[in-house]
């Protein structure tokens, strides 16, 4: 799959998106969680896990929030970084750079979040959103008083192993003594050498003051094709993902839980998300002509085996960025 990077301005600043594919093919939008930024969370699974299996039928845009991919300048004094609501009015820039009619968008975490807030504002615009690790709520007041004393540390003193704990939690789930020992160690290797921390932090901070988004109270009910995906009691998301599910209209909305998986789905699990994903598209009108099953056979044996073993097989340049993550709808809930 055919990789450029275009960086756009819009009125919060330069933004860094990262092309997969062709642009006249259709168009998938994504966004990544904090701590990272598009290439961390997504470079793996569309180049060397998936290959080019989704080049076949679209175009992937990854993209990344203000000042957080790895080589980003500081933001300058003064610089006010966006709320979650205006995060959606830059992705409404985007979209309209592109000249983009209707897509599907894909998020993890923090940027589940955010392409739910901009598909209940933009239902129209949004023909299916799939959400990895999404939390629809704002965050509570205990969480609250934590992670704000996370941004503060990371503005003032870099990445601590406070902070540091925090993002493993985040993105690893919260049995990290169960976690693969080479995802763990990839992972702290990434967070005690990430630069612009103090670009994290702000990111981070535009999360913790998300206010929930409001479903159910809409002029219209929302039905936009949802697929949900989380993993198992290692996931600090899966309840999270449940309540979500009983809010969606469950005739369009599926939630799919990976089993003996934490939070970081892509990675652990990549086979299985891709033939999700791929289905879920299917089911929507996509890829018709595609054999699914035949498709990713091969991707789904290689989630069964250890994860040393499958790191080990990997040729992924990891100079800037870890050795990891960087026909109609399937059963409403499924637990695989």
């Amino acid at each position: 799959m055919f990789e450029s990077e275009e960086t756009i301005l819009t009125a919060y600043g330069h933004v860094l998106v990262n092309v997969y594919g062709n642009k006249k093919k259709y168009p998938i939008f994504t966004f990544h969680d904090i701590g990272l930024n598009a290439q961390d969370n997504f470079n793996n699974f569309f180049i060397n896990d998936t290959g080019d299996l989704f080049g076949t039928g679209f175009c992937v845009y990854n993209i990344n929030a203000p000042g957080q991919e790895l080589m980003a300048n500081e933001f300058p004094t003064g610089y006010r970084y966006p709320t979650y609501d205006e995060l959606v009015l830059m992705i409404e820039e985007i979209v309209k750079y592109y000249d983009v009619k209707s897509f599907v968008g894909l998020g993890v975490g923090a940027g589940a979040h955010l392409m739910l807030r901009y598909a209940v504002k933009n239902p129209d615009k949004v023909d299916g959103l799939i959400l990895i690790n999404c939390v629809e709520t704002k965050i509570g007041w205990l969480e609250w008083a934590q992670e704000k004393l996370n941004v503060e540390l990371l503005k003032d003193f870099g990445m601590t192993k406070f902070t540091e704990n925090y993002l493993l939690w985040h993105h690893l789930g919260q049995c990290l003594w169960e976690c693969p020992k080479i995802e763990l160690q990839a992972f702290r290797r990434y967070f005690e050498t990430r630069p612009n921390t103090g670009n994290v932090a702000a990111f981070i901070n535009s999360y913790l003051d998300r206010s929930t988004i409001d479903i159910q109270n809409q002029e219209k009910p929302f039905t936009v094709p949802i697929l949900q995906i989380v993993g198992d009691h290692r996931s600090a998301f899966v309840q999270d993902a449940r309540y979500l599910h009983s809010l969606l209209d469950p005739k369009t909305s599926e939630l799919l839980e990976l089993f003996e998986c934490g939070s970081n789905v892509l990675e652990e699990k990549p086979g299985k998300v891709a033939e999700a994903i791929l289905f879920f598209l299917q089911g929507m009108g996509f890829v018709s002509w595609l054999n699914v099953h035949d498709a990713v056979k091969e991707l789904v044996k290689k989630d069964e085996a250890p994860i040393e073993k499958k790191e080990e097989s990997k040729t992924t340049d990891t100079t800037n960025q870890p050795t990891v993550g960087d026909g109609g709808f399937i059963e409403n809930i499924l637990i695989i």
